[in-house]
């Protein structure tokens, strides 16, 4: 019956030659909607369809459709509300990467954590082997002297079986 400045924008179609048309030959995208419609007027309750996607050839574009019962119409109608909400959902996809995207930082972090644990045992482990070999350690002079053992023998049996090479590939 009616349709503003925007709705002839959008449809591309005067309003002179819109009014009488039927809203789906203008608008084909209310097709899908025919249920929500009907229950807008059988229940006299405004409803939202939020979020529609339409594939324009410009791109993809979003709409939330709203729906308000003519309480007043005979025949009953319907004024059709279409806000485009295209930036703000991008926007929320824009967000959506950012929080998974940190996410998987937080878990590659916690990942690396877990990793480190370990590792950092093995090579604790590996320095304070190389730290018994030493024969700059008193204690160990002392350790190998109590057991009748030369320490430079065996830093040197180590040094043939490249032992010492393997404790510091690891």
């Amino acid at each position: 019956t009616d349709c503003n400045l925007q709705a002839q924008k959008m449809t591309q179609v005067d309003r002179k030659k819109a009014i009488g048309m039927q809203y789906t030959d203008l608008l084909p995208l209310l097709k899908d909607y025919q249920e929500v419609l009907a229950r807008v007027i059988t229940q006299n309750q405004a409803e939202k369809v939020q979020n529609v996607l339409i594939q324009e050839k410009t791109g993809r574009r979003y709409l939330d459709i709203i729906l308000y019962p003519l309480l007043d119409e005979d025949p009953p109608g319907i004024v059709i509300r279409l806000d485009d909400m295209t930036s703000q959902v991008k926007i929320q996809e824009k967000l959506l990467k950012q929080e998974k995207l940190q996410s998987t930082l937080k878990l590659a972090a916690g990942l690396a954590h877990e990793i480190n644990n370990p590792l950092g045992a093995v090579l604790q482990g590996v320095q304070t082997v190389r730290r018994r070999f030493s024969s700059e350690l008193e204690k160990n002079q002392e350790t190998a002297k109590s057991l009748q053992v030369d320490l430079g023998q065996i830093q040197q049996y180590c040094e043939q079986r490249e032992i010492f090479k393997f404790l510091e590939s690891i």
